[in-house]
């Protein structure tokens, strides 16, 4: 009965430490959250204050206007590829050639491998922090956390020109 009682308790004792390590924060290279996420966000700004980040955003933001995409057309875009989802709705987009496409889609892909690139120390960090945590929304975090502190390290996108509307083209009838 005795070996029973402390059976029992030593069980208790492992549950109680699982639970409660459950809530402990993950460590990266046996740092604690704190120091690796300081170091994390340290080099996560250095990026966006990058011109190699800025540029690769420029990029981006132009590539993906000249998508045009509809909300309901993000499903197809995942799913083919932004590439051949203009190639497939060439007539949606405003790149009027699917070459035309494939040479802003060239500009993207070569402004993000400078960004990677130039931003190196940051991507093998955010790598090593990814896969030793499993926190799959780390950049998401630390871009919320940075958008609040320092808005200003922030670009603001340009707004999309609109499409002219045939009926602005033709004059208005004089009123009688």
């Amino acid at each position: 009965m005795k070996n029973f009682k402390h059976i029992v308790s030593l069980l208790a004792l492992l549950f109680s430490l699982t639970v409660f390590s459950q809530d402990a924060k993950p460590m990266v290279d046996n740092e604690p959250y704190e120091v690796w996420y300081k170091k994390l966000k340290e080099l996560y700004t250095k990026r966006i204050d990058s011109e190699n980040y800025k540029a690769s955003e420029r990029a981006s933001w132009v590539y993906y206007d000249m998508l045009n995409m509809d909300a309901s057309d993000g499903v197809e875009v995942t799913k083919l590829g932004p590439l051949e989802w203009s190639k497939a709705n060439l007539y949606k987009t405003d790149f009027g050639s699917f070459e035309k496409a494939e040479r802003e889609f060239k500009k993207l892909e070569e402004a993000s491998q400078l960004d990677i690139k130039g931003n190196a120390e940051y991507w093998n960090y955010f790598t090593k922090c990814l896969m030793a945590t499993d926190i799959y929304d780390l950049e998401i975090r630390l871009e919320e956390e940075l958008r609040e502190e320092h808005p200003e390290k922030f670009q603001t996108r340009p707004a999309k020109k609109k499409k002219e509307s045939f009926l602005l083209k033709f004059p208005s009838l004089p009123k009688p």
